[in-house]
């Protein structure tokens, strides 16, 4: 048990038992005795705290030396009440200390699966497989082997129900149902919240048993517009299950996404299931207004090709993990959504109506605990 651990515990005890004890009879004992040993067991306490903050090791920041080329993360939108918090936790509610794990098979280049990890993408795989499939044993598995620096190793599953899973070497399964797709046609489909709200009630029903989550909660995100001013909204589940911090890592690591047709169908579910085997620590962690005034000096990394333009035109703040497949470590970070300038927009929406915002990250670890904050090259995870 970690030593903030026992104190939690030690709080919880009844009084009642406090006072009993307190009652029993006591053997004389010096006070200088009992003196010496709360001297001994503070200092220890200091040293062990002490200790075990100097073993973590610094994170880097930094993600990466190759961009993609998607652009840069911005929404478009009418208020900033638009778009719905991807963070199951508010940023009041934030614990003291989060963990922070090494992405056993991502940087940059993408390492190599090792046997041991082909052999968790087949369970994976051969778990949604029990849970879809009626008849496992006409599913077809083949490998897809990496490149060594992009593309990760893939475990690509066929079944003859229309059904095709794909695993990769990061713990992503991909359910498809290339009948159901779209082919990008009518996709997305600009629905409303509470469209997209009851459709994701549906969904639940239909595939808990394929999510295998405890307590499944939908959590409905998204709410920008595209430049003919549709509103689109995406459906996540996730278990909500524990601790603020379990919610925190159960939403950004082993969520699952659905993406529907205009019937309504499921053509892809997306199923994170990051593997957070290799925990590197607790680290501290700073407060939101704390992550502003960094924001505000400039300590933060983005995609957006704007400076950030002020503290008035911050619009809102969310805590949350990054689990990039590039990012070294999986850490938690404060994303701040910021107005950028009109000439951000496309011409369409330029008309006072609509306004872009963009995304600005703030690593929600302590300053003390990070590698010197190299420039990020704007690449989307």
């Amino acid at each position: 048990m970690r030593g903030y651990d026992f104190l939690d515990k030690l709080s919880l005890v009844d009084p009642a038992y406090i006072e009993a004890a307190d009652l029993m009879p006591k053997k004389k004992t010096s006070w200088l005795k009992w003196g010496i040993a709360a001297c001994l067991t503070l200092v220890l306490c200091t040293v062990t705290v002490f200790c075990l903050s100097a073993r973590l090791p610094r994170l880097p920041v930094s993600l990466g030396t190759v961009g993609i080329g998607y652009g840069f993360e911005g929404y478009w939108i009418r208020d900033i009440s638009d778009l719905k918090n991807t963070s199951p936790v508010s940023t009041d509610a934030a614990p003291s200390r989060l963990p922070v794990f090494r992405n056993p098979a991502g940087g940059y280049p993408i390492r190599d699966a090792t046997e041991e990890y082909r052999a968790k993408m087949l369970t994976l795989s051969r778990t949604i497989e029990g849970r879809l499939v009626r008849n496992t044993e006409k599913m077809t598995e083949t490998w897809t082997e990496s490149d060594g620096r992009i593309t990760p190793l893939t475990l690509l599953a066929k079944g003859s129900d229309d059904v095709e899973i794909r695993v990769d070497q990061f713990m992503t399964a991909e359910i498809w149902y290339p009948s159901r797709d779209p082919k990008g046609e009518d996709y997305p489909l600009p629905r409303t919240y509470e469209e997209t709200y009851q459709l994701a009630v549906k969904l639940l029903k239909e595939y808990r048993d394929l999510l295998g989550f405890a307590e499944p909660q939908i959590c409905i995100t998204g709410g920008d517009y595209d430049k003919d001013g549709k509103q689109f909204y995406d459906i996540s589940i996730f278990d909500a299950t524990g601790s603020n911090t379990d919610h925190l890592l159960q939403f950004f690591c082993r969520r699952a996404n659905f993406y529907c047709n205009t019937d309504g169908e499921p053509w892809l579910i997306r199923m994170l299931c990051t593997d957070l085997s290799d925990e590197v620590g607790n680290y501290p962690i700073i407060t939101a207004q704390q992550a502003q005034k960094l924001l505000v000096k400039g300590h933060c990394i983005s995609s957006c090709p704007y400076e950030m333009p002020g503290e008035k035109y911050i619009r809102k703040v969310e805590l949350i993990y990054r689990c990039g497949i590039y990012d070294e470590y999986f850490m938690p970070y404060y994303r701040f959504y910021v107005e950028l300038p009109e000439d951000s927009l496309p011409a369409e929406l330029q008309d006072g109506e609509f306004s872009n915002v963009g995304a600005y990250y703030v690593p929600a670890v302590e300053e003390e605990y990070l590698a010197p904050l190299s420039t990020w090259d704007g690449r989307f995870n």
